[in-house]
């Protein structure tokens, strides 16, 4: 999901106030590496006119923005991205950044630390006080993304199979996600997970089952949650250590629908990070980044 937010000029409180958001617009995929070019700025476009229409006044040109993606790391995907903001006029002064540095700056106006994101894909990405930055995972579903929403629930999904099988662990994975998809046998998954239209996101919203397996003592979906949470930590002390940050530098910063809405896994991924030789200050539950992300562009015009 895209969200941006319009705030008006004339207030000059910390960005980070959620008082300072006047507008607020959402709409679905735009990642430029997995979204057809065309299709993410439309859906770009509807996350901005959707921001003005929400404040009440009709779209102009912005003294300043920043747009936040995911797969908007490197300089030939913000080519495309800056193209279109410059045809639709939507600011004078632009940056574009992945969707990780906005976390960082809403939780400190320096942008230190590390922010580790576990949504439908997942990704650590971090920043020291010299400006240096790094990142480990954010590979995307073929290459990596574990411990993410999707890589949870996909895993969830085999083990649920393979126990339809008889050929893995039993599990009650495979009667909670037939019960989700209201279809009453193992072999209904095969249309329905590959259905036009079910896709990453789809599937990434059933990691939800898994945690609730998890919960209710399920052994194998005990054990996926342990393996994702030791992915994140293991991604997130990769960035702090390849960024040597200081002690009083090293702050987690979370963000994500599995990270945000999960506090027990939060509680898991730490347990497994305080057994690291460096663990983190603290960790952040930032569940707005967008604050992040007008701090950036109000940084920018400055």
């Amino acid at each position: 999901r895209v969200w941006l937010a319009v705030r008006d000029h004339t207030d000059d409180s910390d960005a980070s106030d959620e008082s300072g958001i006047v507008g607020r617009g959402a709409a679905t995929a735009s990642n430029p590496r997995t979204t057809p070019g065309e299709l993410a700025a439309r859906n770009l476009q509807q996350a901005v006119q959707a921001a003005f229409d929400d404040y009440g006044v009709s779209r102009q040109p912005v003294a300043a923005a920043c747009i936040s993606l995911a797969g908007a790391d490197r300089d030939a995907e913000k080519v495309p991205i800056r193209r279109w903001a410059e045809q639709l006029k939507l600011a004078q002064h632009l940056v574009i950044t992945n969707d990780a540095m906005p976390i960082l700056y809403a939780n400190n106006e320096q942008g230190v630390g590390v922010a580790l994101i576990s949504g439908t894909g997942s990704v650590a990405w971090g920043r020291c006080a010299s400006g240096q930055t790094c990142r480990a995972g954010g590979w995307g579903p073929i290459l990596g993304d574990e411990g993410s929403g999707y890589a949870i629930a996909q895993a969830g999904l085999r083990a649920a199979t393979k126990s339809a099988d008889g050929r893995g662990q039993t599990t009650d994975l495979l009667d909670r996600f037939l019960s989700h998809l209201q279809i009453s046998t193992a072999m209904e998954l095969i249309p329905k997970i590959y259905a036009d239209g079910f896709g990453r996101p789809e599937i990434a919203r059933m990691a939800s089952i898994v945690f609730q397996a998890d919960a209710a003592g399920d052994s194998v979906a005990s054990k996926i949650v342990d393996r994702a949470a030791e992915e994140l930590a293991l991604a997130a002390s990769s960035v702090a250590t390849q960024l040597t940050l200081p002690a009083d530098e090293w702050v987690l910063s979370v963000s994500g629908g599995v990270l945000l809405n999960q506090p027990e896994f939060r509680g898991r991924l730490l347990s497994r990070l305080s057994e690291s030789s460096s663990p983190p200050r603290e960790m952040v539950a930032v569940d707005q980044p967008v604050a992040g992300a007008v701090r950036l562009a109000r940084m920018h015009l400055r």
